[in-house]
């Protein structure tokens, strides 16, 4: 894949090919439309019961402290819809300590890879990072970006 389309391997590229082939800023209007639908997100994750609703509550613990965020809101609703949908994504996302970065890559075939510090208190699959180390995108085993 990189032979085929070198240019399309770092977020800015991505971005800029986007930009050139769709006449659209990618970034802003995903953000945008993330933006205006995270109250209806929010509404609809406080309301569900069971087993989604517990894993749902929990995730929204990190909103308690700091709900004007729109980091936090963004990452809690990012985080939160493939729950709602009945995905297991604990198997997608995947968060590893700097230090067992290269153990936890040999590990992942398809999926998002957030390395935070070692001193990062980390609590669990629901918890959110808000200043990760690094984030990739892992395809066929490989880093794509």
């Amino acid at each position: 894949m990189v032979e085929r389309w070198p240019a399309l391997f770092t977020e800015r590229q991505v971005f800029a090919e986007f930009n050139r082939i769709a006449s659209k800023n990618l970034e802003g209007d995903f953000f945008e439309a993330l933006d205006q639908y995270t109250p209806r997100f929010i509404e609809i994750f406080r309301t569900k019961k069971g087993t989604v609703g517990r894993k749902l509550s929990e995730l929204m613990q990190h909103m308690s402290w700091m709900t004007s965020d729109v980091t936090v809101l963004r990452s809690v609703v990012l985080k939160g819809i493939p729950i709602l949908l009945g995905d297991d994504s604990s198997e997608f996302f995947k968060t590893c300590s700097d230090t067992a970065r290269d153990e936890a890559l040999e590990c992942i075939t398809v999926g998002v890879l957030t390395v935070v510090s070692e001193d990062s208190p980390h609590e669990g699959p629901s918890s959110v990072d808000l200043q990760p180390i690094s984030t990739t995108i892992i395809l066929e085993g490989g880093i794509v970006i």
